[in-house]
């Protein structure tokens, strides 16, 4: 049974009074008195027109008991499945979790506590917020003084999400001062955090809100050492039920490297997701996420290290002059000179300076001391890339990633029947998938591997007989390579070819150990943090460093909340996954009769309905009246004049219509996530006040929308920022938003995720979502804007590119690269939550370009493309010569 309850049950007592009424309504008018007079015989004959009225027509006083009844039980406010009536009296005490677990929980968390103090209102009691995650860089919860319910609904709305845990224990302590008749409610996050037994025992009135099952959070962890291609270790709270979860891989860039995915079911421990790319290619990788879930505990950031590009050759000589076109000193040179430093000299003095990788390329069996230092350094994570000889294969060196034969083979010349090979593949498994395989290179003579069975997985590039080019074995940290061929022509073309080059490229993108200087220092710096909702932002002022001895047993906290510590040239993260326990859910931990549940159906008023009806009843009854009375018969005459004059004279305008029109105004579609929509509204407020300060625009308020049922005929430029939660576009929804693209709209999508490739628009889960919301809207097919398109210089002369975006993430449509204007352009930067920052979280030049950014999309949406046109530049040029 649906509950139904009145917010002024009294005056429900009024509905007694409608038999009365009805009497009274029954005696109005009097019933006529029959009085016998003579002259009234001469009147008998003649018809009565309008006889007169003895009594109501029932079907009127039906109508008007009606009216009455839809007045007072609207005036008695009736509200359909209600929110509990709070126990006790006096002020209200609400504890809302809001560390870092809240950030995917929070829909449901600011749902109820907004019910909460809706109630709250009607009860007219005040409210104590106490907020159970400090501050950065302070160690207290923050708690609030009572204040009226209004103010808490708008601390609510506002309220910041932290990226650590909270602090329930301190909570506690606090509660032992709080009256003990007041009523306590703790809007938790739905996790049994450290303390949190304390906060239980503190008060007999506790009611604990626990959100439902499915919608618990779950926390990323580092991978195993024991799954290399694993992207991370998802884990979920007991009694979630299982769940498909996407991990995605994204690189220095915000490129996307890789997304997998795993079915994960609370309670069954950590689950590895994994990558199906080679282990190389995961080595790029800065951080993993989980993709439908936003907070600080879904991501895990990855050291960051400026990459150690110095390449060195174990040679007896070190001076360039010295070096000739026999020498594979010169070949080395000349390959790695424009993207790293190169040296030469004996080894001891190569591991002194520490570089990338180090080139054996001469000679025959190496030293003993030499081969144990090149082996120690290849276990610290050093790189030794070893060209083959023959001097290499008959002495049975032992440093090589497979055994040999002592002999090489020689494909040319008068005594063998073999022609040159080339290269036929490279191995998935290597730094080398992807690249186009060179067809100009053959290989005259080479050093052969002994055929064992485990060949193929160490081989990175098979020759067309199948034989490998270039085999590899990691050992310990580092790598061993060797190139089965000599680093000069002698033996091959590869010295003279561009894969040559791209061998020394690769290798050093894997020697991402920092050099030895980096990474000294006593202390470590916080770089950039994690928010709330898990973006990279700057730190503020109050955080301290953390003593570099102490930064792995550091646990993230508001002193040091997780990010990215140490300096951009060699920077340590700070995980939540690394350093939390095991989760534990809190439900099973409550007593039953402090346990309330999120689930619920959602309150409906119904006061506006029931007065709406009595409204219309009363205008229905008033127009009744109007034709009983013969008002009617007189208009009867002339409703043709009147329906010709009311389609000649124009519509009203509505005022806000009329307030629309006569000015500009910034727009945003209402994504259905709080957070995300208001996010967009301080942005637009943000970039309208930017407007209006450096151009002639003056925009006016700015307004959410939801095509299908809000207008957009009176905004030339509408921010559309893609969440995953955003339902459907309905069908007038669709029809809307095609409408106003094909009279000249303007739509700015914005996924916020950055997920771009060169050339593509890669597959994320922001981006299916805009393909699906998309789906019976047409569209142009998209091209990425070139850095020239009037887009870039509509107000501004931008150079975006690398300072905030990357080259290709910008697109249009494709008929709007020269002459016509897109009406749907395709971004992933956030670029709302920018316009919305401050100093103290974005830095100021990212900031001042999105702002410049966003006047150009709005001057371009206002404008065209008048600033491209280049017809009349010859006579204007002249005239100014003149």
């Amino acid at each position: 049974m649906i509950p139904l309850t009145f917010l002024h049950p009294l005056l429900l007592g009024l509905l007694l009074t409608l038999p009365l009424v009805y009497l009274l309504l029954r005696v109005i008018p009097p019933a006529a008195r029959r009085v016998l007079l003579p002259t009234t015989r001469f009147l008998h004959e003649l018809d009565q027109k309008n006889p007169p009225v003895h009594k109501i027509p029932w079907w009127i006083l039906l109508l008007r008991l009606l009216l009455l009844a839809c007045l007072i039980i609207g005036l008695a406010h009736p509200v359909l499945n209600p929110s509990e009536k709070i126990s006790g009296s006096g002020d209200i005490v609400m504890i809302v979790d809001n560390g870092w677990a809240a950030g995917q929980t929070w829909t449901v968390q600011q749902e109820q506590a907004l019910r909460l103090a809706e109630q709250a209102k009607r009860e007219k009691r005040a409210i104590q917020l106490i907020l159970t995650a400090p501050l950065a860089g302070e160690t207290q919860p923050q708690f609030f003084p009572a204040a009226s319910a209004d103010q808490v609904i708008g601390q609510l709305k506002g309220l910041t999400i932290a990226a650590w845990p909270g602090q329930p224990q301190l909570v506690a302590k606090a509660l032992s001062k709080v009256d003990a008749g007041k009523t306590i409610y703790w809007i938790s996050s739905g996790l049994a955090e450290p303390g949190y037994g304390d906060l239980v025992l503190a008060s007999d009135s506790l009611k604990v809100l626990v959100p439902s099952a499915p919608d618990l959070p779950v926390i990323l962890r580092a991978p195993s050492e024991a799954q290399p291609a694993s992207l991370g270790r998802i884990e979920a709270v007991t009694g979630m039920p299982g769940q498909v979860f996407q991990v995605r891989a994204i690189d220095a860039k915000g490129r996307l490297i890789d997304q997998a995915g795993a079915r994960v079911i609370g309670g069954q421990g950590y689950v590895d997701v994994l990558s199906s790319l080679p282990v190389a290619e995961l080595s790029g990788i800065t951080r993993t996420q989980v993709a439908s879930r936003t907070s600080a505990g879904s991501i895990m950031l990855r050291a960051q290290h400026q990459g150690n590009n110095r390449i060195g050759l174990i040679s007896t000589e070190t001076e360039k002059s010295s070096y000739n076109l026999t020498d594979s000193a010169y070949y080395i040179s000349r390959a790695v000179e424009p993207f790293a430093s190169f040296s030469s000299g004996p080894v001891e003095t190569l591991i002194e300076t520490d570089p990338g990788v180090i080139v054996v390329a001469d000679g025959g069996a190496l030293p003993p001391q030499t081969l144990e230092k090149l082996d120690a350094w290849i276990k610290q994570g050093g790189i030794v890339l070893r060209f083959a000889n023959s001097a290499l294969a008959q002495s049975g060196d032992a440093l090589t990633p497979v055994p040999l034969r002592p002999y090489e083979r020689s494909l040319q010349g008068q005594m063998t029947w073999d022609n040159p090979l080339s290269i036929q593949s490279f191995s998935a498994t290597s730094p080398f998938a992807g690249l186009a395989i060179p067809t100009d290179i053959k290989i005259r003579r080479q050093v052969l591997a002994e055929p064992l069975p485990d060949l193929a997985e160490h081989t990175w590039v098979t020759l067309s007989d199948k034989t490998p080019l270039i085999t590899a074995k990691y050992d310990g940290k580092g790598l061993l390579v060797l190139v089965h061929t000599t680093a000069t022509p002698d033996w091959s073309d590869l010295p003279l070819s561009g894969f040559y080059v791209d061998i020394f490229k690769k290798l050093t993108a894997l020697a991402a150990r920092p050099s030895k200087d980096v990474g000294e220092g006593a202390t470590l710096q916080p770089l950039l943090i994690l928010n709330g909702y898990g973006q990279l932002v700057q730190p503020p002022a109050v955080l301290k460093p953390i003593a570099r001895q102490d930064f792995a047993s550091t646990v993230p906290s508001a002193l040091h909340p997780p990010g990215l510590y140490g300096s951009p040239e060699d920077s340590q993260p700070l995980n939540l996954g690394d350093h939390l326990p095991p989760l534990e859910p809190l439900a099973p931990q409550i007593p039953a009769a402090k346990l309330m549940s999120a689930s619920g159906a959602e309150e409906i008023d119904l006061a506006k309905p029931f007065l709406g009806t009595a409204l219309f009843l009363f205008l229905l009854d008033t127009l009744i009246i109007l034709f009983l009375s013969g008002f009617g018969a007189r208009l009867r005459r002339f409703w043709p004049a009147m329906i010709i004059l009311l389609l000649l004279i124009p519509h009203p305008v509505k005022a806000d219509d009329a307030e629309m029109a006569s000015q500009i105004h910034l727009a945003y579609i209402r994504s259905g996530d709080s957070v995300i929509d208001q996010t967009s509204q301080r942005g637009l407020e943000n970039l309208s006040e930017s407007l209006r300060n450096r151009t002639a625009v003056e925009p006016g308020k700015v307004v959410g929308l939801t095509p299908g049922q809000d207008s957009l005929v009176f905004y030339p430029l509408i921010y559309w920022p893609i969440a995953q939660n955003q339902p459907d576009l309905s069908e007038a929804g669709a029809a809307a938003l095609q409408s106003y693209l094909d009279h000249g709209g303007m739509i700015l999508l914005d996924t916020r995720d950055g997920i771009y490739q060169p050339g593509q628009i890669a597959s994320s889960a922001q981006i299916d979502r805009m393909r699906s919301l998309l789906q019976n809207v047409s569209i142009n097919p998209l091209l990425p804007a070139p850095d020239t398109h009037v887009l870039f210089k509509s107000f501004y002369l931008l150079n975006l590119f690398p300072e905030i975006t990357r080259s290709g993430d910008i697109w249009i449509e494709d008929d709007a690269l020269e002459e016509e204007v897109s009406s749907v352009v395709v971004t992933g930067h956030d670029w709302a939550r920018i316009w919305a920052s401050d100093g103290n979280v974005t830095p100021y030049d990212e900031k001042e370009q999105a702002t410049r950014f966003g006047v150009n999309v709005v001057m371009y949406a206002l404008t065209g493309n008048y600033k491209a046109d280049q017809i009349h530049m010859t006579a204007i040029l002249e005239r100014l010569g003149k």
